[in-house]
């Protein structure tokens, strides 16, 4: 987690962090906030044409769109999980990448859809 960031909320859809000033304080407004997720149940992959982006070894892509970041990747057992961060983190790829290597899906981790 970026230094000094705080853990807004966690459900089994999203772990969401942000800055303790964050201006909005609901966790289920992902603007501006560090949000580790499955893939969603519509999806199957991410694009293709996104950059490589390699997760502990694992196939990984990666994408900005707009000021949010995109990271996914495979993880053991199939699953996709999906970590967006804002630009203004100041992160780049290979970052994201070493944050998403610490990341643990818990067994109650669920899909969204849409």
């Amino acid at each position: 987690m970026p230094k000094g960031w705080v853990v807004q909320g966690s459900t089994p859809y999203a772990l969401v962090m942000a800055p303790p000033n964050a201006p909005n304080k609901n966790p289920d407004v992902y603007s501006d906030k560090l949000v580790v997720m499955l893939q969603s149940r519509d999806a199957t992959a991410p694009p293709a044409d996104w950059a490589s982006q390699r997760v502990n070894g694992r196939v990984g892509k990666f994408d900005v769109q707009g000021d949010t970041q995109i990271l996914t990747f495979k993880i053991a057992g199939g699953r996709w999980v999906v970590i967006q961060a804002p630009v203004s983190l100041g992160w780049d790829s290979a970052e994201l990448a070493r944050f998403a290597s610490g990341v643990q899906v818990l067994v109650t981790a669920q899909q969204g859809r849409g």
